[in-house]
């Protein structure tokens, strides 16, 4: 699969057929309209309610894939349900083949994100505003709340494979990751989360 140029600005989701944007500057371009058209389809904003305005889009470095942001939001109506600060992550980025290359990442991703709306998930994730992906180019999209990293009894922003200078004590971190999987597992098998899990997550 080629790398496409910068004129490749939109893809349309497999899920929710609706047509998104494929990088910063094609959000920025379709700004508040845009995230009040996704939030509402992705059913995380109310049809009476509205993005107004974007105050703040500012790259996110770090990670592995894709171009990351961070995105601050104005609603008409402010609720104590609707997050401000939010993350963005697009699978792709056009200017670092070594990050693009690795986009079908967000697959599984974006269907978690959908996945993690359902009343009664069983552990704390960030709350998902919008989230696709279109398996054919490898684009997708994933908008969440913005983990407050080391605010209050959040714990701080952990590197990968650093937990030997990081870490006083790693096992109780394994053992919270592990205890989540556990539940996760837990509730599948107990008929708790999508009756076609294994059509969603193959092997």
């Amino acid at each position: 699969m080629s790398l496409p140029t910068r004129s490749f600005s939109h893809f349309t989701g497999d899920a929710t057929g609706l047509m998104a944007p494929a990088h910063g500057d094609a959000l920025l371009q379709g700004g508040a309209e845009w995230l009040t058209r996704a939030f509402r389809t992705f059913g995380a904003l109310a049809a009476d309610n509205s993005v107004v305005r974007i105050t703040r889009f500012e790259a996110c470095s770090g990670g592995s894939t894709g171009q990351k942001f961070f995105l601050t939001a104005e609603y008409a109506k402010p609720s104590a349900n609707l997050h401000n600060n939010l993350f963005v992550k697009f699978s792709r980025d056009f200017a670092d083949e070594r990050r693009d290359w690795q986009r079908t990442e967000m697959e599984s991703e974006a269907r978690f994100a959908v996945l993690s709306r359902r009343p009664g998930f069983p552990i704390a994730v960030p709350t998902a505003y919008f989230a696709d992906y279109a398996a054919a180019t490898g684009t997708g999209l994933i908008i969440t709340q913005s983990v407050a990293f080391g605010d209050g009894a959040i714990e701080p922003h952990r590197r990968k494979c650093l937990d030997h200078q990081t870490m006083e004590r790693p096992l109780e971190y394994y053992r919270a990751v592990v205890t989540a999987l556990a539940r996760l597992a837990g509730s599948h098998r107990g008929g708790r989360l999508a009756t076609d899990i294994e059509a969603r997550f193959p092997f």
